[in-house]
């Protein structure tokens, strides 16, 4: 018997009385060529005894090889240059695993999620982007506007973004994002032409040949082909199976030999049982050393913030959803607001007190009736969400043990747990200490418990649910303090790993800028924790055409705070100089076209804008007004060209 290699072949020669050594090593019969054939190094090793001297030095450069590519899928760390946007940077784990997949054309990135597979992702496309023109993103639904988000975040080159709706997108350049639920609508354009690059997220929804999506996405063209789930696949080696055949047709061989060889198939009467596992440190060893690379967050803990927090939007389908979420948006009358807010600064420095009293009282009554309005319709979304909230957690129980969620309304709370029966447990004001403890302690200890649902005001203190460190809000509070607070039933002693922390919105709705706003808010609080309450901060919504839709108490304008008494300090003004105020205020008053409702050059603030126009429309200016005209007139002094 001896054993050769060529082409990146060993295949052995041998007699008929010795064929069962090479199948006994692993080797399969190639029937055309009549002999046992392996690409695996370490089947091949088994019979090196009978190696000729081409063949032993080939199987050691190709071991030295594998070993380097091992030690690369498990890298922490790297000093590989990535381009980036100008600000943000990739975490050293994160060039390691770029760096390892642009060293191949095909790869699984199965990093641990939490991990940052998307940013890696992106970071291939800007490390080629002068080959990638045609780029498909294929992923579940709920994470559609995430992969947008994330592109328009962290992609250098001005492609165009693109959630198909419609065929004609797919016909352009540009990044495509596609969920799994629609691949066979668009199933002929998507085969027209290979993709420069195809990028399955949670690509275990492909675990099964069988299914549609399957049959179709693996069939879709692309010239680099990018799978990413965080899943344990390696526990089930019949998961991997389709994702393997696409990334490399040739190392496995059809189904039946890769489940009887990994799966520990056997025959039953009712046909191959392939629910088994075997040979499974050789399947790792085989796929690391070609194009599989996952990091644990035990491994790369010390490099990942303690808390990472993300807005999911969540996609809308109906119409009466569509219209729900418009009528929650026109709840602030904004224009009236800014309007009203103005005439109370203005009041508050006449010498008429009862003026500045119904200026206020009319702003309390228009923001009570507005709030009135929007809780009633954000229950009513709330509720219409459940059944999205209980997909994206079923997706994200694929990937971890444990998931806690957070809610507002009873109603939301108990149709989820519902929805999740005996894997749940809750936990509302409504329960008495001694269930409250049990359904901490069910979740804790019991590991038929996947899910703990509570609520942010009752389950967000003095509780230990560490078991999880992936919390998602399901609902928003409009106190920063309570979802920290809350966040921090799973971040605190006991925790091994960084907590990961969704807030789950629905596209246009008005939870998409409280989310952002609570998230910055919260990045602040815990910076200045030493010298801030976090729940003396408490949110107000303050519309504008600005990105902070919403701002805090914390926040207001300098005039706000300002009481008559602190312009009474200050000098009076000269007749002729509250007249030259009064005419440069006309003058900048007629400067602002638009009453700030667009960025322009101008810079304007629109409560400066209508304080300001209110100002200029007075026959004459109290000490105390001409005060603040001229303290306006300082701020935009640019556009008037005249200091104060």
């Amino acid at each position: 018997m001896q054993v050769c290699y060529e082409q990146g072949l060993f295949y052995c020669i041998s007699s008929y009385e010795e064929r069962f050594t090479p199948k006994e090593a692993g080797f399969r019969w190639n029937v055309k060529e009549k002999r046992w054939e392996t690409t695996n190094s370490q089947v091949a090793e088994k019979l090196k005894e009978f190696f000729n001297g081409s063949a032993l030095e080939s199987l050691n450069l190709i071991q030295t090889a594998e070993k380097t590519t091992i030690e690369d899928s498990m890298k922490s760390s790297s000093d590989f240059q990535v381009p980036a946007p100008e600000g943000l940077a990739y975490l050293p784990y994160q060039r390691a695993g770029i760096e390892y997949m642009a060293g191949r054309p095909n790869c699984l990135l199965c990093d641990e999620m939490g991990l940052g597979k998307t940013i890696q992702g992106l970071g291939y496309i800007n490390l080629f982007r002068a080959d990638l023109d045609r780029i498909l993103v294929v992923c579940p639904a709920s994470l559609k506007y995430n992969w947008q988000s994330e592109a328009e975040k962290w992609i250098i080159d001005p492609y165009q973004i693109d959630i198909i709706s419609n065929p004609d997108q797919l016909k352009t350049e540009g990044i495509k994002i596609i969920n799994y639920d629609i691949l066979s609508k668009f199933k002929d354009d998507l085969n027209l032409n290979a993709w420069d690059l195809i990028i399955f997220d949670e690509a275990h929804k492909m675990k099964s040949a069988k299914a549609i999506r399957s049959k179709i996405g693996l069939a879709i063209p692309g010239k680099r082909k990018i799978f990413m789930t965080g899943t344990p696949i390696l526990n089930r080696p019949k998961e991997i199976y389709t994702m393997l055949k696409s990334v490399d047709p040739d190392m496995f061989g059809n189904w039946f030999k890769f489940v009887m060889r990994y799966c520990d198939g056997k025959q039953t009467k009712y046909g191959i049982d392939d629910s088994g596992a075997s040979n499974l440190e050789e399947l790792q060893f085989i796929i690391r050393s070609r194009y599989y690379v996952r990091r644990l967050k035990s491994e790369v803990l010390k490099e990942l913030p303690e808390k990472r927090r993300s807005v999911v939007i969540l996609p809308v389908e109906t119409k009466e959803l569509k219209k729900e979420l418009a009528e929650e948006n026109s709840c602030f009358n904004h224009e009236l607001i800014t309007k009203i807010k103005a005439e109370i600064e203005i009041s508050k420095l006449s010498d008429d007190d009862s003026a500045y009293k119904a200026a206020v009282e009319k702003l309390r009554s228009e923001i009570n009736a507005s709030f009135t309005m929007l809780a009633k319709l954000r229950y009513q979304t709330a509720i219409k969400k459940v059944p999205m909230m209980v997909e994206y957690v079923n997706e994200l129980l694929e990937s971890t043990d444990k998931v806690v969620i957070f809610a507002h309304h009873h109603d939301v709370i108990n149709s989820l747990q519902e929805e999740f029966a005996d894997q749940a447990v809750k936990l509302t004001g409504e329960m008495n200490l001694e269930d409250r403890n049990k359904s901490v302690n069910r979740f804790q200890n019991d590991d038929s418990v996947k899910v703990f649902i509570g609520s942010i005001q009752a389950a967000g203190v003095g509780l230990t649910l560490t078991k999880a460190s992936n919390v998602i809000f399901g609902e928003l509070d409009w106190t920063p303090g309570n979802m920290i607070q809350a966040e921090d039933r799973c971040h605190r002693i006991g925790q091994k790993n960084a907590v990961n922390i969704y807030h789950l919105v629905l596209d246009g709705s008005i939870d998409i800028k409280i989310s952002k706003q609570l998230i910055k808010k919260q990045e602040i609080i815990e910076r200045a924790l030493d010298c801030i309450n976090p729940n003396d901060l408490k949110m107000q919504a303050e519309p504008s055409k600005d990105e902070d839709d919403f701002v805090y108490h914390a926040e207001e304008s300098e005039f706000h705070k300002t009481k008559k008494t602190d312009w009474d300090s200050e000098p009076d003004l000269s007749p002729e100089l509250i007249s030259k105020i009064q005419t440069d205020l006309r003058l900048l008053a007629g400067l602002d076209f638009d009453n700030a409702n667009i960025k322009n050059d101008m810079g304007f603030n629109k409560i400066d804008t209508c304080i300001g126009k209110e100002l200029a429309l007075l026959p004459s200016l109290t000490q105390r007004q001409a005060k603040l005209a001229k303290r306006i007139l300082k701020k935009y002094w640019k556009q008037t060209g005249n200091k104060y």
